[in-house]
């Protein structure tokens, strides 16, 4: 049944709630991530996208060429090959190392 009534919709309280379930979202997100700066000649690992299950996570070592400052590293895949990737994507070698 269609009623002619009027809606009037809180645009304010919608997106106050929308802002805070975003908020909550990066708060989980940042507490999983690790401050870590990369630097020239380290050596990283790349992580791989939707490995199967037996398959390699990570692929590498490589070595960081240049850091950039919005977020971006390039790294030297072999002699003349290199490629800017996102910090996002890589892992420092030493943190597998000491992993129990």
């Amino acid at each position: 049944m269609i009623l002619n009534v009027p809606f009037i919709a809180d645009l304010q309280s919608i997106q106050d709630r929308r802002q805070k379930i975003v908020n909550q979202n990066l708060r989980r997100q940042n507490i999983r991530r690790f401050d870590y700066d990369y630097r020239v000649d380290e050596l990283v690992l790349i992580r791989l996208p939707n490995p199967m299950k037996l398959q390699e996570h990570f692929t590498g070592p490589y070595t960081i060429r240049q850091v950039h400052t919005n977020g971006t590293v390039t790294i030297q895949i072999r002699e003349n090959i290199i490629q800017r990737i996102n910090i996002r994507r890589i892992k420092p070698l030493h943190s597998t190392l000491h992993r129990h």
